[in-house]
């Protein structure tokens, strides 16, 4: 039941992503602003991604890992580019 609500949560932050992406995408920002927020963006996704096919019960060493670096790549992103 739990695994059922995290995918659901993983699924909207992803969708919430993506419309944060686009609408990125389209804005004015600069050029190099924009390339680093959507950097961040797209690292999201793939964290929640990789996390949501690590919790589908499968003990993959590989999607540990690369859970755990996309959530690196996260924060060190985030603390980098802001």
């Amino acid at each position: 039941m739990n695994e059922i609500l995290f995918a659901e949560i993983y699924y909207i932050c992803i969708a919430i992503m993506l419309i944060l992406g686009f609408k990125t995408y389209r804005s004015i920002m600069k050029n190099s602003q924009r390339v680093s927020f959507l950097a961040v963006v797209f690292v999201h996704i793939l964290y929640f991604q990789t996390d949501l096919v690590r919790m589908s019960n499968v003990q993959n060493l590989f999607l540990n890992e690369m859970s755990f670096l996309f959530f690196s790549l996260c924060i060190f992103h985030g603390l980098t580019t802001f």
